[in-house]
């Protein structure tokens, strides 16, 4: 997702509804000229994080996922599936391998969390749904079909190989939305019992105002294409998935599933001034929308500067998110086994 102003562009391979070749020759000539003058930021190293079981990220236990090109973990083998499998969708940016940073206190990390309350590795799955070369270009990254289709196959693919009839999903930032567009393309809500939004855009980003519905360079901002309904960014306008009846209402068009979220409210430097754009409208089914947010923090490499905001209501979490998973609490009983600022 965008910051307020324009940082590093995200991603050089589409370009807006009617651009010309030529058009699509400027948009990568422009995020090659940005790369040359900002340079591309290193992945912060991981944390230590002795009780994550899974190390570095890769797939074990003869799980060859299919629709994973770019990686992700999972599997582990003499290991059965006893539980719905979960499935973790990282943010624009990142990568599977941001899922297993500890805590910014240096605790466990989410999946670290997970396997504490009782999952097991062939019960923990994440995929990278970015190449590597296109991490580090930001802005220019657009939800298309392409994604939407990997993250439905690799939804198949982890079924597939635990036995399982539905998975639990956990999306961050753009995951969110990457995640619920997989959904709905490819028709797999039934696939699905839980499905826990953190910080996710579900109603897009009034500070993509500034920079009008089909920029050419700022393509995370865009409105859903003309020709194309499966290409959109975080446009709050002209874009049916971030206006009513959207993304916000998921839970009550599928109330077979279970629906929680997490956000940093007033801190979430990336979603502010939408700061509330995480929220899902009410439904029965949404069973908690809870504010961790702490401070004014800015976005850092991979993390917040300080307090808790968009990537520490991910990466600081794994108690609330082990605890929408594994219990039936709603509302701020979700934060029973967190020590940090936790309110509906």
């Amino acid at each position: 997702m965008p910051n307020r102003l324009p940082g590093p562009f995200d991603r050089c391979r589409v370009a807006p509804p009617g651009a010309t070749a030529a058009g699509v020759n400027f948009i990568r000539a422009l995020g090659l000229l940005t790369l040359l003058m900002v340079g591309c930021a290193p992945a912060a190293p991981d944390g230590a994080d002795a009780v994550d079981l899974r190390g570095a990220a890769r797939f074990g236990g003869a799980f060859h996922p299919r629709h994973a090109p770019y990686g992700g973990f999972g599997g582990a083998t003499g290991c059965t599936a006893a539980r719905p499998p979960v499935i973790l969708l990282h943010g624009n940016s990142e990568s599977a391998d941001d899922w297993l940073r500890s805590s910014s206190d240096g605790g466990p990390s989410v999946p670290a969390r997970l396997a504490a309350a009782g999952y097991r590795g062939c019960e923990l799955f994440a995929v990278t749904w970015l190449p590597a070369a296109s991490r580090s270009l930001k802005q220019l990254h657009v939800h298309d079909a392409a994604e939407a289709d990997q993250v439905a196959g690799f939804i198949d693919d982890v079924l597939a190989y635990t036995g399982a009839a539905r998975v639990d999903l956990i999306g961050h930032s753009m995951g969110v939305t990457v995640g619920l567009h997989a959904l709905d393309r490819d028709q797999r809500w039934s696939r699905v019992r839980r499905f826990v939004s953190i910080a996710g855009g579900l109603r897009g980003l009034a500070s993509c105002l500034p920079w009008g519905s089909a920029n050419p360079a700022t393509p995370v901002c865009w409105a859903q294409s003309l020709t194309d309904p499966d290409l959109f960014g975080y446009y709050p306008l002209f874009n049916p998935r971030m206006e009513a009846g959207g993304f916000r209402d998921r839970p009550a068009q599928h109330p077979e599933v279970l629906f929680y979220g997490l956000r940093a409210g007033s801190s979430d430097e990336i979603l502010c001034p939408s700061c509330d754009s995480a929220l899902f409208d009410a439904a029965p089914n949404v069973r908690a929308q809870l504010d961790v947010g702490v401070g004014t923090p800015l976005e850092g490499n991979h993390d917040d500067t300080s307090g808790v905001g968009h990537l520490r209501a991910r990466r600081d979490t794994g108690q609330i998110q082990a605890a929408m998973l594994t219990s039936d609490c709603a509302g701020a009983a979700c934060c029973a086994a967190y020590a940090g600022a936790c309110r509906e």
